[in-house]
């Protein structure tokens, strides 16, 4: 097995299904790097402007796109075809993890306690979700195992009356 020495931060990946592909977020340089698996080589580097230490990413292949959260409080959204910066979406400071939910078109940015969702209107805009049923955020109610979600901080009060969740 062959190995290429890329940066010495590397904290997470994304893996192409359709391709060969590997996107490295190297918080050192704050880029992207791409990298080839087949040949084993890096082939690109993507510079993340938009937003500061870059702590995760996730992949959205249908649509070519990278979410690249940052802790200062930006998803930064990138093009897996030209390595372009598209936009930047605000979030909570103090991002711990991001996942992309192919099926839903959610975010999901677990922000210093918090959660931040946006749902995806196509692949380059995306909406805060807000209104009576989510207020943006994810409430956890007291007591409230890890897996358990809640929409919006009616259904947290609810679960406090009913002591459980749903």
């Amino acid at each position: 097995m062959t190995e290429a020495h890329v940066g010495d931060t590397l904290e997470a990946m994304a893996l192409e299904k359709g391709s060969s592909r590997i996107y490295l977020h190297n918080k050192a340089k704050s880029q992207v790097d791409v990298i080839e698996r087949e040949k084993r080589a890096l082939i690109a580097s993507w510079p993340i402007t938009k937003g500061t230490v870059n702590v995760a990413i996730a992949l959205d292949e249908t649509h070519h796109r990278l979410f690249i959260p940052c802790r200062n409080g930006e998803i930064v959204l990138m093009d897996t075809q030209t390595g372009k910066e598209i936009a930047a979406l605000p979030i909570t400071k103090g991002l711990d993890d991001l996942k992309y939910d192919a099926g839903g078109k959610r975010i999901y940015a677990a922000c210093n306690g918090d959660a931040d969702v946006y749902e995806q209107s196509d692949r380059d805009n995306y909406k805060l979700l807000g209104g009576s049923n989510w207020t943006g955020r994810v409430d956890r109610a007291p007591g409230a195992g890890s897996e358990t979600v809640f929409r919006g901080s009616a259904a947290a009060r609810n679960h406090e009356r009913r002591g459980s969740g749903f």
